[in-house]
């Protein structure tokens, strides 16, 4: 009792104490919390400041707005269309508020939309999606979709009408969601690629899925249609006059048949690109003579098909500047294919590409090669004997009666080099005749400006090859020597780089 009656007094002495001193502590904590907001508002008005007082603020909004495109606007391929995009405007957006607000409000920085195979743990990225095409309002969209979400695609059909540039990796499930579009009215660009690992089309309550019988490919679809490419399961090409607007036709895998029929339809076609070649059936073609042809790429092709589709031939393309060809099967005719090559008379460009190690007559190599006196540029991995009959031919002729002069307005000159084999160029023999050729001793007009050699089998250059090229008199011929172990010195820098 003694003991309460001394600590009661003590409490009530010390109470008011403690509650003063903590209000006092809250207040003086709150004066320092406005302390602290001031200085952060003086350190956003210091840097604002700064902002300001740099030359690239002083610029006015239009000619700000348009820097933000260029560093934003995507890389365009003929082929392949949307590409990569260098800067993504969300990050011009998070340099500073001034930058903010003029990014957010310039439209076209929002009409580039790509989605590629977007993080798994990306939240609420349809609802994104939806803010991006919001803010790029009625700009033409151009778009590169390699996503794997119905969703996402489906929101981005619901704007077909703004499509102008799109390319799409698709599996052949999701092909019912663009079969529901069918008016795609500024649509200039079109790019549908299937999935490798995409099964073949199947049966699923009474539908069938895959792009085989989209039917889409006609002028009342795409008025505006000017370059497509299209996948291997495509089967509807019907004459219609959307073929007659196309430039740039690229497919994934067409047969002999299919080549014929575009190249009649599409009159005013500019380039024919096929990724690879079916074998042909009894298909017994009209003999198709397209003038306005530039530009014929034709991959991973047996050497049957390409004897009857070129050696006829039942295709004429007498204007003809960029050719490449790569055969990966077979001995190719070499009489009836060198009478082709031997029509383009405007030929530029020759690239070839001849996987067969086990050919061992390259004559239909120097038939092709050897006769187009137009060519200016010439890439060539062919077998080791072609490619040592290719660079003796080039070379010096050895008599000083021989009159032929091949190739005289080579400019640039690309070769694959095999040293695995007995029959191959050395590097001796290609530099002598690199030096003839860019010495001004030959009889031709022009002369070789830049050569490349790739090594393709070996990891590296020998120090006696960089010797060789350094003793010759190449003039000023720009050289590039690449071996396998650059390239994967360059690999592992852009890995280290990634990391």
């Amino acid at each position: 009792m003694v003991e309460d009656n001394l600590v009661d007094p003590f409490i009530n002495e010390t109470r008011p104490t403690l509650e003063l001193l903590l209000v006092d502590t809250e207040q003086e904590t709150a004066r320092l919390q406005q302390e602290v907001g001031r200085l952060q508002q003086v350190a956003i008005q210091i840097k604002t400041s700064i902002n300001r007082c740099s030359p690239i603020s002083s610029l006015p909004p239009e000619t700000l707005s348009r820097i933000f495109m260029l560093c934003c606007q995507p890389k365009y391929n003929t082929i392949g269309g949307v590409g990569s995009q260098g800067i993504c405007p969300l990050r011009l957006s998070a340099v500073c508020k001034a930058w903010r607000d003029l990014a957010w409000t310039t439209s076209s920085l929002w009409s580039v939309i790509i989605l590629i195979k977007p993080k798994p743990h990306a939240l609420h990225l349809e609802g994104i999606l939806a803010s991006w095409i919001k803010r790029a309002g009625n700009q033409p969209l151009s778009i590169r979709y390699e996503a794997q979400s119905n969703d996402l695609l489906a929101r981005l059909t619901q704007d077909t009408s703004k499509w102008m540039n799109v390319s799409m990796f698709l599996a052949l499930e999701s092909s019912f969601v663009i079969e529901k579009c069918k008016y795609f009215p500024l649509l200039q660009h079109l790019s549908i690629r299937v999935r490798a690992e995409s099964p073949r089309p199947v049966i699923g309550e009474g539908y069938l899925f895959g792009f085989e019988h989209l039917d889409i490919f006609n002028a009342a679809s795409l008025p505006k249609i000017t370059h497509l490419h299209v996948p291997k399961f495509l089967r509807c090409l019907k004459p219609d006059l959307m073929w007659s607007q196309l430039r740039t036709f690229s497919v994934s895998t067409i047969g002999y048949e299919g080549i014929c029929k575009i190249l009649d339809f599409a009159r005013f076609l500019e380039v024919f690109n096929a990724n690879s070649l079916e074998d042909h059936y009894s298909y017994n073609p009209p003999t198709v003579i397209h003038s306005n042809l530039r530009c014929l790429v034709l991959k991973e092709v047996d050497s049957t098909v390409l004897n009857e589709l070129l050696g006829k031939p039942d295709i004429g393309t007498p204007n003809l500047e960029d050719l490449t060809i790569e055969i990966y099967r077979g001995n190719p005719d070499s009489t009836s294919l060198s009478n082709f090559v031997a029509s383009l008379h405007q030929l530029r460009r020759f690239r070839v590409k001849y996987d067969d190690t086990y050919n061992e007559d390259p004559d239909w190599v120097l038939k092709w090669l050897l006769n187009i006196p137009s060519l200016t540029e010439l890439n060539v991995s062919i077998s080791a004997r072609a490619s040592a009959n290719l660079v003796s031919a080039l070379g010096k002729p050895m008599s000083t009666e021989a009159k032929t002069e091949y190739l005289p307005l080579l400019v640039n000159f690309t070769i694959t080099v095999d040293r695995c084999l007995d029959h191959n160029p050395t590097m001796k023999d290609i530099a002598e005749m690199l030096a003839y050729r860019s010495s001004g001793l030959s009889p031709s007009i022009s002369r070789l400006k830049s050569a490349l050699i790739y090594d393709a089998y070996t990891y590296q250059f020998t120090p006696e090859d960089f010797s060789t090229f350094r003793t010759a008199s190449l003039g000023d011929l720009a050289l590039t020597m690449v071996d396998r172990e650059s390239l994967s010195q360059s690999w592992y820098s852009l890995f280290f780089s990634l990391i």
